[in-house]
């Protein structure tokens, strides 16, 4: 992979099947097990759900009333898929725009919100407060988008061209469910997480 800079670097990825359909066995079998290696895991879930529960819940004082103006009331809305799709909603009828500048003087996300209008970096931003808005840990992320048409002629350990153009941010929540992994949505610019 080239990060774009004419230096070549070497990336693996590795993807794993997918566990939900297996997600029942695997609580059981870790629930139940004394195994050092199954409580150091449960140990380690344990605290990554602390850190997720004590960070990713944050909400800066100068974007909460611009947040409840935008978003649907929060107390109306009461699971991740409803927020999720609270969120799309709104987010869907904001104006896509590279072009705008933000005041120094105002917080980047109340700019966006009031403004309706700006590019990925603002729309994963609210996506993100949005989501701990309704109380659901969340955060923002970044890195390249590298598709299927992208790699599809690429062979085992053969490089690719990776540039700005595959920059990407996106917000991911977490769904705070024992044992579960990483759930990549990226078509909506939203994915979640989970503590496993």
């Amino acid at each position: 992979m080239h990060p774009g800079n004419g230096s070549a670097q070497r990336y693996a990825v590795t993807a794993r099947p997918y566990l939900i359909d297996r997600y029942g066995t695997i609580l059981d079998a870790l629930s139940a097990s004394q195994s050092p290696e199954e409580t150091a895991y449960r140990q380690a879930e344990s605290n990554y759900r602390g850190y997720v529960l004590r960070y990713d819940l944050e909400l800066p004082e100068t974007c909460r009333d611009v947040l409840a103006e935008t978003f649907p009331d929060a107390a109306g809305v009461r699971t991740s898929g409803e927020a999720k799709a609270a969120i799309l909603e709104t987010l869907s009828g904001m104006q896509y725009d590279e072009s705008v500048t933000d005041s120094e003087e105002k917080d980047f996300a109340a700019n966006f919100l009031t403004r309706k209008s700006g590019y990925d970096q603002h729309f994963t931003t609210a996506a993100v407060l949005a989501f701990r808005y309704y109380g659901i840990p969340a955060r923002f992320a970044e890195g390249y988008l590298i598709t299927a048409g992208m790699t599809k002629d690429a062979k085992a350990g053969e490089e690719i061209a990776v540039t700005a153009a595959q920059a990407h941010c996106w917000a991911e929540y977490c769904t705070l469910q024992y044992g579960q992994k990483l759930q990549m949505l990226l078509q909506n610019g939203i994915c979640t997480y989970s503590p496993s």
